[in-house]
């Protein structure tokens, strides 16, 4: 059992440092499809209120994924590299 766990566990270990290695590597800093229509509320120009997060766009509600979404940009300074993935 515990050669099994050390497997699972070094893979999984393996296959995340994959991703974020990737995602250092290939994500970029300018916005793409609509990540525009979110930029405004990232940089501050425009607040964050209720209206725009339940605001729907192509048919969907996100309030969630938008405060996530912010919350996520504000604490690494609107890196969308980072929030993209």
């Amino acid at each position: 059992m515990t050669r099994t766990r050390l497997f699972v566990w070094g893979t999984w270990l393996a296959l995340t440092t994959g991703a974020w290695w990737y995602v250092a590597v290939h994500a970029s800093q300018i916005p793409f499809g609509d990540d525009w229509n979110d930029v405004p509320q990232i940089t501050g120009a425009l607040p964050v209120t209720l209206e725009w997060l339940w605001l729907a766009e192509y048919g969907w509600r996100e309030f969630l994924p938008k405060l996530g979404f912010i919350g996520a940009a504000r604490m690494t300074g609107g890196d969308l590299a980072v929030l993209r993935y």
